[in-house]
């Protein structure tokens, strides 16, 4: 069976078959996402990778674990990969945003040093989580470091939780920009 999840002319990779525990992916050649980067190669990713998010969430997918190891660097630009936890938004009648159904009350999943704080609580999830990642993924290309790096995963998440990233060193509109996008409420990003 074939299935394309996303359109890969949108910095996307195809998504093929989609079975109970695989799923097959186009093969993209390509070097993981690096920092720290160039101003300019920055925001040329940081375009691209917007721009795949934007078409994803008007899909209604959510990434759920967007990071630099699932962001591909290639000759053609950016490739948005490993859709694996990738969500379906469900939007009802009742609500304001379209959110994400959980399959268990509180369950965590995607890498620590970016996921949201409403991601690392188990508590339903909507684009702006991907929003969160995004800031992280820009503040790592242009400090070379990760927001949240600390040495485990629930010192991470505790980080996301309570404390703000060290400033990097970005002019003042991009570094809003990350301020903004790494806010802990949804609704300030």
């Amino acid at each position: 069976m074939f299935y394309t999840v996303v359109s890969p002319l949108f910095n996307h990779c195809a998504i093929y078959d989609i079975g109970p525990d695989y799923l097959v992916m186009e093969y993209i050649e390509g070097t993981p996402l690096k920092g720290p980067l160039p101003l300019a190669d920055a925001l040329r990713y940081a375009t691209e990778i917007a721009e795949a998010l934007e078409t994803a969430h008007g899909r209604g997918i959510i990434h759920r674990d967007l990071k630099p190891g699932n962001i591909l660097v290639t000759a053609a630009g950016i490739k948005l990969l490993d859709f694996g936890l990738a969500k379906a938004l469900e939007q009802s009648a009742a609500a304001e945003d379209a959110t994400v159904t959980q399959t268990q009350a509180g369950t965590v999943l995607g890498t620590a040093a970016y996921m949201s704080p409403e991601q690392a609580q188990g508590k339903p999830l909507d684009a702006r989580s991907d929003i969160f990642a995004f800031g992280a993924v820009l503040y790592e290309m242009l400090s070379g470091r990760r927001a949240f790096g600390q040495d485990s995963t629930v010192a991470a998440m505790a980080a996301i939780l309570q404390k703000e990233p060290e400033p990097c060193d970005a002019p003042g509109d991009v570094a809003q920009i990350i301020a903004r996008c790494l806010r802990k409420a949804p609704a300030d990003r």
